[in-house]
């Protein structure tokens, strides 16, 4: 589905505000997996998002606090989302491009032989990338 410019420009402000571009490790093998996620107290922003973009809708709530609503994108989907909203951002404009070039490294066989200088890009964009997301962090 093709976003206009509006719908982009939203969603990256949204992703700006309530949105995080982070590496998750998952399964048996802990290997590193980029995501895409918006929480928010209204479902229906969460919703919207699913609709337009696919991806996980999950719920919970925190503590004492009112119930909260996820979206989240893995991999290759998170890719085409911050490929779709990247000329929007302003504030996780960093994030999103580190993320874009993580995933670009990842092999269409989903093989998790790699080679020493791939392994190497990952751990160093990683670890930038663990760097902004960093609470205070500039």
């Amino acid at each position: 589905m093709s976003l206009d410019h509006t719908q982009r420009s939203y969603a990256a402000g949204v992703i700006d505000c309530d949105g995080s571009i982070y590496v998750a490790n998952c399964g048996k093998s802990q290997s590193p997996h980029f995501r895409v996620a918006v929480y928010n107290t209204r479902r229906g922003l969460i919703d919207w998002f699913a609709d337009k973009y696919g991806g996980t809708v999950g719920e919970c709530k925190r503590g004492g606090r009112s119930r909260e609503y996820s979206w989240t994108l893995y991999g290759r989907g998170a890719s085409t989302v911050l490929m779709d909203i990247l000329p929007y951002l302003v504030i996780k404009r960093e994030q999103a491009l580190l993320a874009i070039e993580f995933i670009s490294t990842l092999s269409e066989d989903g093989g998790t032989t790699l080679p020493a200088d791939v392994r190497d890009l990952r751990a160093r964009l990683r670890n930038r990338l663990r760097e902004l997301n960093r609470k205070g962090a500039e």
